[in-house]
């Protein structure tokens, strides 16, 4: 039997009423057991054309769940190019005090609630661009970890489908087939990148330079210069 949550129906009611809704309706958190919607969107936007949903993989026990709506495209595109605003301390303190020097008596003395709120709005606008523009950015290439050859790749694949095929038909079978391939690619994953970074050590253990940037790429930190 479907149950309800009186909080549950409070939350939406109110969230409702504001004109927020939820735009995940599927599962976030699948067990052999159960099936939950934990995670989710809440947006005022209503628009036709945005997608919604969740990505089968299981990088966590919970499907990472997403949202495209039109507007700037932020995925790198042909020209290896994408636009994202800075939020820098400076720029938000900047931004904070240029809202409180800000003369709103144009907004409290309208009598209209529905242009008050554009008026306001769209002064709020304004200055957010003045202090968080778009910038173009270019795309950095992935690079895929230097450990992970053809036959690691083959296993994650495998593991992969194993654990779509245990979402979409949960039973103890598929659960042990997932989990047991899962435990073998972390293994090989493990065992391959300390080959790696031994192979690497060894490598350069007479260079002092090489080394501190083998150790740095493995801590994803920027390369130093040591001169």
């Amino acid at each position: 039997m479907f149950k309800t949550d009186n909080h549950v129906n409070e939350f939406l009611s109110i969230n409702s009423l504001f004109g927020i809704l939820p735009v995940i309706h599927t599962a976030t958190r699948i067990t052999i057991n159960s099936a939950t919607l934990i995670d989710n969107i809440f947006t005022n936007v209503i628009d036709s054309n945005a997608h919604c949903g969740t990505f089968c993989t299981d990088i966590t026990d919970h499907l990472p769940i997403f949202m495209i709506l039109k507007g700037h495209n932020l995925s790198c595109n042909e020209s290896n190019e994408y636009f994202m605003r800075n939020f820098s301390q400076d720029q938000i303190q900047n931004f904070q005090n240029d809202l409180i020097k800000e003369n709103w008596s144009y907004v409290y003395s309208c009598h209209n609630s529905e242009e008050a709120y554009n008026l306001f709005i769209r002064r709020f606008t304004i200055l957010f661009d003045r202090h968080f523009p778009l910038v173009k950015k270019k795309c950095n290439k992935r690079i895929r970890k230097p450990w992970i050859n053809k036959f690691i790749l083959r296993a994650i694949n495998m593991k992969n489908n194993l654990y779509k095929k245990f979402i979409n038909k949960k039973n103890a079978a598929n659960e042990r087939k997932y989990k047991k391939q899962r435990n073998k690619v972390n293994n090989m994953l493990q065992n391959a990148k300390k080959k790696y970074v031994c192979y690497k050590l060894n490598q350069f253990k007479y260079d002092a330079k090489k080394t501190w940037t083998v150790i740095n790429s493995l801590l994803n930190k920027p390369k130093h210069s040591l001169s």
